[in-house]
């Protein structure tokens, strides 16, 4: 096989820069012969140990190619037929192993880094040309090729990367749930590295260290500036984040696959405090205990981030990228969400009640940014005013959180592993045609059609027979109800029984949808009131009373007594804010929750929110803004048709004392109630 010169490379690859120059290309064979001379070059390169020839041409196919993926389908299936889903992720893994092998100041590294982003930007619009393309690509890359393009500082190598993986995970759900199961945790180690600060844990992205806390203290970086480089970080990351933990409803399974392994006296602490968490030791049972690190933070900033500039209902439903598993797998993440949210409150609790174990001030810092970084994602969903629809299928995110305290995690997995099997045989069939193979694929097709053409005769005889049946008992009932009904008009009662009988069924259906948003809804708002109430009121710094507060945290605690999920939540929640604006937090996201949900209102006002965000009104110098953000809860908590019960409850409070107000006491005076329960302004007593 002839390879083609550099002259036609140079003429073809500015013919490739216009839609009628690729669509010439692809006609006349320009895009078929570069293809088959990828290989050549790239041996020739070798050969001439980096020649600038042999480069240049390499350089040159390698973005004539690229370019020729703007085609769409025709010329992902040109390049098919020439075979680069196999040599493309091989040029790329040689020429990242070449690159990362360099010393920084070689003067090859540029020439290389050149060559190597053409490769992978290759990858990438190969994955984006079609879908049958993506999958053929990762399973070439997948992991091993991913984990070597993804290990490097260089944020546009890793943006073509991360752009090929998002695209074969919007063509197949087998691959998100790929990614998402701890074979693709090495990736997004690698991806999260410039987003994660480590501080001095020294922990490496494998390990854990000797308390298993990758990353112990969790932060991340505010800028997203990739370590050493300044520039900004990966922008398709948040995109892969969103489509596999929120549109595949992966979150559970990323979440565990980031924890950091353990071994040896960790591994035995770890197994033995499992279970005793089984036998009651937690105060939840729906989880065991997370070994939290930086790239949990991380992802969960990038989902809160994502959960934050979603286009709008309206115009999401209209984009063609919407949710790639279909309405049923991204209804799942919101319920992960909550239990995220519950799990790293309880872990801050222990922490703070000594209980922590093995990991100590690392492990214990590490779960209060989860906390934070959980917390940061129910705002972004609470906040937004179609609740989330555009990332749950159209339904709205807060009503789908109920129920997470009935399902075990466990569980929830092996429902999800059913469908990546079913789809890998649906990608094989259609990777099978589209690559020649249409012998054996129609004589199984024709197999499979005889087989069901037969079962298809046994099904259409038994639904003539039941159908037949069926309209003999219909006639026979409607004869019956016009007898019926012709004594009932003889009767002066002319009511249809048939309209009688469908009403009722009607709001049945209407009744059990309702009440799965209620319970939903609810959810949300009984584990907020929960942390809430766990806080007690906010304390006066110039006036501390440990005692006075700890009074004060017990009745909030004992009007959570009508929701048995509320004081379930408080039992886990830690008893002081475990970051600034903790308070805050936890406000905002119960008040935004009692907007325009009558269950979610007639529920908090039952666990006695109306009196604890009265009580938060008051300045929380931690979290200054609770105090805005607990108005807005009693004004979302008492409006409307579901509020009758909170604006009830506010009617019959009673003024029991007056706050001291040291500036009044300076002046000589002291605030007073009267008999009817009015306030005055008196002279201090002698």
């Amino acid at each position: 096989m002839r390879q083609v010169n550099t002259e036609q490379l140079k003429l073809w690859l500015e013919d490739s820069k216009s839609a009628e120059g690729r669509r010439r290309l692809l006609a006349d064979g320009g895009v078929a012969a570069a293809a088959r001379g990828l290989l050549l070059a790239f041996v020739a390169w070798h050969e001439q140990c980096g020649a600038a020839p042999a480069a240049e041409q390499l350089l040159l196919s390698l973005r004539l190619l690229r370019n020729a993926c703007a085609a769409g389908a025709p010329g992902a299936a040109c390049l098919m037929r020439g075979g680069l889903q196999c040599v493309v992720p091989a040029v790329a893994a040689d020429l990242s192993a070449r690159l990362s092998s360099r010393a920084v100041s070689s003067p090859a590294r540029g020439d290389e880094r050149q060559l190597l982003l053409a490769a992978v930007q290759l990858l990438a619009n190969f994955s984006v040309a079609s879908e049958a393309a993506a999958r053929a690509i990762w399973r070439e890359c997948f992991p091993a090729v991913y984990e070597q393009l993804t290990a490097t500082d260089d944020v546009d190598i890793q943006a073509a990367a991360t752009l090929s993986m998002l695209s074969a995970c919007k063509a197949s759900p087998a691959a998100a749930a790929q990614l998402a199961a701890p074979a693709g945790a090495g990736v997004w180690r690698r991806l999260l590295a410039a987003l994660v600060d480590t501080g001095e844990s020294g922990a490496d992205e494998g390990g854990g260290g000797d308390d298993g806390a990758q990353g112990a203290p969790g932060k991340v970086e505010e800028s997203r500036a990739v370590r050493g480089g300044g520039r900004g970080a990966n922008d398709c990351l948040g995109l892969l984040a969103k489509a596999v933990a929120l549109q595949h409803g992966l979150l559970s399974q990323l979440m565990r696959s980031l924890e950091a392994p353990l071994a040896g006296e960790n591994r035995a602490a770890s197994e033995a405090a499992a279970a005793a968490d089984a036998a009651g030791g937690r105060a939840e049972g729906y989880t065991r205990s997370w070994r939290w690190n930086g790239a949990h933070v991380a992802v969960l900033h990038l989902l809160a981030h994502e959960v934050q500039r979603a286009p709008a209902a309206d115009a999401a439903a209209s984009d063609a990228g919407g949710a790639c598993n279909g309405a049923a797998a991204a209804t799942r993440w919101p319920r992960c969400a909550l239990r995220l949210v519950r799990a790293a409150a309880d872990d801050v609790r222990r922490a703070q009640a000594g209980l922590g174990g093995a990991g100590g001030l690392a492990a214990a810092a590490a779960a209060t940014h989860a906390l934070e970084a959980a917390m940061q994602l129910m705002r972004a969903v609470a906040q937004r005013e179609d609740g989330g629809a555009p990332l749950c299928g159209g339904a709205d995110a807060v009503a789908l959180m109920g129920g997470f305290e009935e399902v075990s995690e466990d569980g929830e997995q092996g429902q999800q592993q059913v469908g990546p099997e079913q789809e890998q045989q649906q990608e094989q069939e259609q990777e099978a045609q589209e690559e020649g193979e249409h012998a054996a694929v129609a004589e199984k097709k024709e197999q499979q059609q005889q087989e069901q053409a037969h079962e298809q005769q046994g099904q259409q005889q038994a639904e003539q027979e039941q159908q037949q049946q069926q309209q003999q008992e219909e006639q026979q009932k409607q004869q019956q109800e016009q007898e019926q009904e012709q004594e009932k008009a003889r009767e002066g009662e002319a009511a249809s029984p048939a309209a009688v009988r469908a009403a009722p069924e009607q709001e049945q259906d209407a009744e059990g949808h309702e009440q799965g948003r209620e319970q939903g809804a609810c959810a949300l708002v009984d584990s907020m009131l929960g942390l809430l109430a766990a806080l007690g009121p906010p304390i006066n710094p110039r006036r501390p009373d440990a005692s006075e507060h700890a009074r004060l945290r017990g009745e909030h605690l004992r009007l959570l007594a009508p929701r048995a999920a509320a004081l379930r939540a408080a039992a886990g929640a830690p008893a002081a804010a475990p970051y600034p604006g903790y308070r805050a937090d936890v406000i905002c996201v119960l008040s935004n929750a009692l907007h325009g949900r009558p269950a979610a209102q007639r529920a908090a006002a039952a666990g006695g929110a109306a009196e604890l965000l009265l009580s938060s009104t008051q300045l929380d110098e931690a979290a200054p803004v609770a105090r805005e953000w607990a108005l807005w809860g009693v004004r979302n908590l008492c409006a409307g048709g579901g509020g009758e019960e909170a604006r009830a409850r506010m009617a019959a409070l009673q003024l029991q004392d007056v706050a001291a107000a040291p500036e009044l006491e300076r002046m000589g005076l002291q605030v007073k109630v009267d008999a009817r329960g009015k306030l005055s302004v008196a002279p201090q007593r002698a």
